[in-house]
C-alpha cells in the first residue's frame, strides 16, 4: 500500500472521531421547532440505554483498529507521533466505555464480564471479526522496547547455555504422546504371544484360501473347454472395443501435445503472456511490512539528528535574547512590586501568579449554620444485622472524561497542522523542518528560563539583604531557629515494617536473574499470538447471556426427566468473547504505562480454569508475547524441591521472582495447577511429611506481594506491569479453599469445549495450518464436527497432527482423507466429561457471582410471597 492509504486512514479516524465527539458533548435530545412561531418545548434528556452506548462501543472500537493500522504504517515520523497521542488517548476512552457498559446501570446481566455485541454488529452490518481490538504492534515493534526486549532474550539464552540447560523454546505442553501407551515389559510380552499366534492363525488361514482357489480354478478349466466355442464370439468383440479404445485415447494425446506446441510457440513469439505463478497474500503483506519498518527507522533516525541540529542553533542563535526578555520581565515585575507595596517580593513564585485573580473568601452566615445542625438527620446507633448493611451505589461518569478532552486536544492538532498540508513534494515522507524547529523551541525556552529564574531568584535574596537587612532581622531569626528544630524532629524517622522476611536476606540484586534461569522459573517460551485462539463468533451470544435469570422455564420434552431453568447458568463465553476481554482488562495495562495509569481498571491476577487442552497455557504464552514480557512459572512441579528451609524458604523464592519481575517488566508469572497452591489449610500430624516442600506453602507470600502491585491510576509506574496468570482443571476440587482462590484472582474466565460452529472452523483451520485445504463436497467436515462435540480444540490439534503426516500428505492426491482416519486417534486424546463438565459450570456459576444474586433474589420473592400469606391469614380472621 502507498502513504496515500494510510494517511486517508488516519483522516478518516479523525472524522469519525469529530463525530463520537459530538455525540459526547451532547447534553440533550434535539427538537425540531414549531411552525406557528411559538416557543419550543423544553427539552428532553438522552435516555442512555445499553443499545445505544454499545453502538458508541463499537465505532470507537472501529475507530482504534484504524488508528494502529495507520500508525503501523506510517513513514513520516512527526505524522507518526501526533497519530500516536490520538492512539492512546483513544484506547483509554475505549477501555471506559467497555467498563461503563459492564457496570449496572447499563449491563443486562451486571455479573457478566463480557459483552455480547451479536445484534449490535448485525445492525450495523459489520463483519463477525470487528469486535476483537487488535493488540497494539508497538508493544513490540517499538524501537525503544524492540532494543529492550532484544537485550532481556540474549541474557537469558546467555543465562541458559552457561547453565546447560536447553535453549529450545518451551510451549508448556504436556510432553507425554496421548498416542503412545505405557505398559509394563509382562504386558508387552503378553501382547507379542498374542499377536503371534494370531500372525500363525491368519497364515494357516491362507494357505486354506489358496488350496480352495486352485480346486475352484481346476473346475473352471473344464468348464471352459466344454464352451470354448462360445467365447470366440466374445474375443472378437473385446479386440474391437480396445481399437476403439486405443484410437480415441491416442488421438486425445495428440491433440494435448499439439496444443502445448502451439502455447509455447505463441510464447516464444511474445503473442502471450505466460502463465502467472500463484502468490501468497499474507507473506506479500508481510514483507510489505517490513520494508515500511525500514523506512520508518530511517526517517527516525534522520528526525533524531535533525532535532538535535535544531536544538544547538536556537541555542547559538536566540539563546541570548530570549534570555535578555526573560530578565527584563522579571527585573520590571519586582521593580514594580516594590513600588506598589514599598517591599521586595519575598517569594519568586508570586512572578507566576500575577495575573490570577484573588481568591474570594465567602463568610457564613452562623444562621445558617444553626440550621444546617439542627437538619442533620440523627445518627443510627444501632448495630445492623448480616446481611442488613447498606451498598453505596457507584457513581458512574456519563460524558466527557480526561480521554475526550485530550482526544479534542489531538483533533486540533490535526486540523491546525496536518490538514490540506501540501506534500506533494516529500515522496519519502521525511520530517518537516519547520516543524521540527517549532516542536524544539519550547524545550529550549524552558530551559533558559529555569536559568533565568535562578538568576533572578539569587538577585532578588542580594536586593532583599541590601535594603530591607534591617527589617527583617528578626523574622528570619525566629524562622532559623524554626528550620533548626524542625530538621531535629525530622532526623529521627519510623522505620518501616517489613512485609516479607526475605527483604533483608537478598545480598546482591545482580544474581537473582542468573539463580531464577538456574532454579527453571525464568523460561524461554515459544512465542504464539492471541489470533492464533480460533474460534467462531457467538451469533446468539446476547440472547442467551442477556435473557432474565428469573424468566419460567420451557416445559422438559420428556416429562419423567425432572425441568431446569435455563436462565439459572450463564453459558460460557465464546473465543472472541475471552479475547476481547483479555486484550481490554489485561493486555492493554499491561502493556502500556500510559493505559495502566489513566484506565479505570487493570488485571493485576487472571484464572484460567477449564478441563485439559482447552488453552489455558497458550493463552498465558499468548499474553506474554503480545506485550514482550518474560515469562516466570512457578508451578508446583517447578519448585518442588527448591527452597525448602523452614521458616524462610518461600518467602525468598517468592520475593527473588518479584524482585526480578519488577525490574524486568513487563513480566508474566504463571502457575499451573494453581489448585494445589490455595489447599485448604489442614494441621499437619506427627511424623507426616511435605510441610516444607507442599506447594501451598508460598501461598501466603504470594498474597502479600501482590498487595504490593498498585492498582490502576496515576501512582503506577512500570514497576507494576507484572501480571500473575493461574491455571488449573480442578478449581471445585474438595481439597481446595474457593474463597481465598477467588478472593486472590481479579479476573477469572472459563475456558471450555468449543460449539459445534466452532469445531467446524478448527477442523478446517488446523487442516490448512498443515498444508490441507479441505472442501466440504467432498469430505464429511460436517459429520467429523458433530462426532468431537466434548473435545476441547487442543484434542483436535493433536489428532489432526497425528493424521497428517508429512508422508500422508503427500498420498492425499492418491488417497484422499477419510472421515475414519480421524475418529481413532481422536479418541485416544482428552474428553471433556458431562460430570466434569457440571462441575466447572457449578464453579464458574459461583465465581462470577451470579449464584448470590440469584440466591438473593430468590430469598426477596420468598420473603415477599410469605408476606402475602400472612396478610391473607389476618384478612380472614377479620
Amino acid at each position: 500500500m502507498s502513504h496515500q492509504t494510510f494517511n486517508t486512514k488516519w483522516a478518516n479516524a479523525i472524522q469519525d472521531l469529530t463525530t463520537q465527539l459530538q455525540l459526547e458533548y451532547l447534553p440533550v435530545e434535539g427538537e425540531e421547532l414549531p411552525l406557528d412561531g411559538s416557543k419550543p418545548p423544553p427539552p428532553k434528556p438522552i435516555e442512555l440505554t445499553f443499545d445505544n452506548q454499545a453502538v458508541v462501543y463499537v465505532k470507537y472500537l472501529q475507530i482504534y483498529n484504524s488508528l494502529e493500522a495507520a500508525y503501523d504504517q506510517l513513514v513520516h515520523p512527526q505524522k507518526r507521533e501526533s497519530v500516536f497521542k490520538v492512539l492512546e488517548s483513544t484506547l483509554v476512552r475505549l477501555i471506559e466505555m467497555k467498563h461503563q457498559l459492564l457496570s449496572p446501570p447499563f449491563n443486562p446481566r451486571p455479573t457478566s464480564r463480557y459483552l455480547a455485541l451479536d445484534e449490535v454488529v448485525t445492525d450495523l452490518k459489520l463483519p463477525s471479526g470487528a469486535l476483537v481490538p487488535r493488540v497494539p504492534r508497538y508493544f513490540v515493534d517499538h524501537p525503544s522496547v524492540a532494543d529492550l526486549l532484544e537485550i532481556k532474550i540474549g541474557r537469558l539464552e546467555h543465562w541458559l547455555r552457561t547453565f546447560k540447560n536447553t535453549v529450545v523454546e518451551d510451549d508448556l505442553l504436556d510432553p507425554r504422546d496421548p498416542f503412545q501407551e505405557t505398559m509394563s515389559v509382562e504386558d508387552a510380552i503378553r501382547l507379542i504371544q498374542k499377536n503371534e499366534r494370531g500372525r500363525s492363525g491368519i497364515v494357516k488361514a491362507k494357505m486354506v484360501a489358496e488350496w480352495r482357489k486352485d480346486a475352484l480354478k481346476k473346475e473352471a478349466r473344464q468348464k471352459q473347454s466344454q464352451e470354448k466355442s462360445e467365447t470366440e464370439d466374445l474375443l472378437e468383440l473385446q479386440m474391437h472395443g480396445v481399437t476403439l479404445i486405443s484410437a480415441h485415447w491416442k488421438g486425445l494425446v495428440a491433440r494435448r501435445r499439439i496444443a502445448e506446441k502451439r502455447r509455447q510457440e505463441l510464447q516464444f513469439l511474445g503473442m502471450t503472456a505466460p502463465p502467472r505463478p500463484p502468490v501468497d497474500y499474507p507473506s506479500l503483506a508481510e514483507q510489505n511490512r517490513q520494508k515500511r519498518k525500514k523506512q520508518q527507522e530511517e526517517a527516525l533516525r534522520e528526525f533524531e539528528k535533525a532535532l538535535e541540529t535544531s536544538t544547538a542553533d536556537i541555542r547559538e542563535k536566540e539563546a541570548v535574547d530570549i534570555m535578555a526578555d526573560l530578565k527584563d520581565e522579571r527585573r520590571k515585575w519586582y521593580l514594580e512590586y516594590r513600588r506598589q507595596a514599598g517591599t521586595f517580593p519575598k517569594e519568586y513564585e508570586l512572578f507566576y501568579t500575577k495575573d490570577e485573580p484573588p481568591p474570594v473568601e465567602e463568610e457564613e452566615d452562623p444562621k445558617k449554620k444553626k440550621d444546617e445542625k439542627k437538619k442533620e438527620p440523627k445518627k443510627d446507633n444501632k448495630k445492623k444485622k448480616k446481611g442488613e448493611e447498606d451498598i453505596e451505589p457507584v457513581e458512574q461518569q456519563v460524558g466527557p472524561s480526561g480521554a475526550v478532552i485530550k482526544i479534542k486536544e489531538s483533533i486540533d492538532e490535526y486540523m491546525s497542522t496536518w490538514k490540506g498540508r501540501d506534500e506533494s513534494r516529500n515522496f519519502d515522507q521525511r520530517h518537516d523542518p519547520a516543524l521540527t524547529r517549532a516542536t524544539v523551541r519550547p524545550t529550549v525556552e524552558e530551559e533558559i528560563r529555569q536559568q533565568v529564574d535562578a538568576l533572578i531568584k539569587e538577585e532578588l535574596e542580594n536586593l532583599i539583604n541590601m535594603y530591607e537587612k534591617a527589617k527583617d532581622k528578626k523574622k528570619k531569626g525566629g524562622k532559623k531557629k524554626g528550620k533548626k528544630g524542625g530538621k531535629k524532629k525530622g532526623g529521627k524517622g519510623k522505620k518501616e515494617k517489613k512485609w516479607c522476611i526475605a527483604q533483608g536476606l537478598i545480598g546482591n540484586k545482580e544474581d537473582l536473574f542468573p539463580d531464577l534461569v538456574k532454579d527453571g522459573i525464568l523460561k524461554k517460551i515459544k512465542p504464539v499470538h492471541l489470533s492464533q485462539f480460533y474460534g467462531e463468533f457467538a451469533f446468539l451470544g446476547a440472547s442467551q447471556r442477556y435473557c432474565p435469570p428469573t424468566a419460567p422455564p420451557p416445559p422438559p420434552p420428556d416429562p419423567s426427566q425432572p425441568s431446569k431453568d435455563i436462565y439459572e447458568y450463564v453459558v460460557p463465553p465464546s473465543a472472541g468473547m475471552v479475547k476481547q476481554l483479555l486484550v481490554e482488562n489485561v493486555i492493554l495495562p499491561l502493556g502500556s504505562d500510559y493505559i495502566r495509569q489513566r484506565a479505570p481498571f487493570a488485571c493485576r491476577s487472571l484464572l484460567l480454569y477449564g478441563s485439559k487442552n482447552t488453552g489455558k497455557s497458550f493463552l498465558a504464552r499468548a499474553i506474554a508475547t503480545e506485550v514482550g514480557a518474560l515469562f516466570f512459572d512457578l508451578s508446583p512441579q517447578v519448585i518442588e524441591g527448591l527452597y525448602t528451609q523452614p521458616k524462610t524458604g518461600a518467602a525468598l523464592l517468592v520475593h527473588k521472582t518479584f524482585l526480578v519481575a519488577q525490574e524486568c517488566a513487563p513480566a508474566v508469572i504463571y502457575m499451573d495447577q494453581v489448585d494445589q497452591i490455595f489447599a485448604a489449610s489442614k494441621k499437619k500430624k506427627k511424623g507426616e511429611e511435605g510441610g516444607d516442600n507442599a506447594p501451598n506453602r508460598i501461598k501466603k507470600e504470594l498474597v502479600n506481594h501482590l498487595k504490593q502491585i498498585k492498582k490502576a491510576g496515576p501512582d503506577n509506574t512500570s514497576q507494576d506491569r507484572i501480571l500473575f496468570i493461574g491455571c488449573t482443571t480442578q478449581p471445585y476440587a474438595d481439597h481446595v479453599d474457593t474463597k481465598e482462590l477467588l478472593s486472590f484472582f481479579e479476573e477469572k474466565v472459563w475456558l471450555t469445549f468449543p460449539d459445534y460452529p466452532s469445531r467446524v472452523f478448527l477442523w478446517k483451520q488446523f487442516m490448512k495450518d498443515r498444508g490441507v485445504s479441505i472442501e466440504p463436497l467432498n469430505f464429511p467436515l460436517s459429520n467429523l464436527a458433530h462426532v468431537s462435540e466434548g473435545y476441547p480444540a487442543g484434542s483436535i490439534k493433536q489428532a489432526v497432527d497425528h493424521v497428517l503426516t508429512d508422508r500422508r500428505i503427500q498420498s492425499i492426491t492418491r488417497r484422499p482423507l477419510e472421515l475414519s482416519e480421524f475418529v481413532g486417534p481422536l479418541s485416544r486424546t482428552s474428553y471433556c466429561w458431562p460430570e466434569e463438565w457440571k462441575q466447572l459450570r457449578d464453579f464458574d456459576h459461583s465465581a462470577t457471582g451470579e449464584k448470590d444474586v440469584q440466591d438473593k433474589k430468590r430469598a426477596g420473592d420468598a420473603g415477599g410471597d410469605d408476606k402475602g400469606k400472612k396478610d391473607d391469614k389476618k384478612k380472614k380472621k377479620k
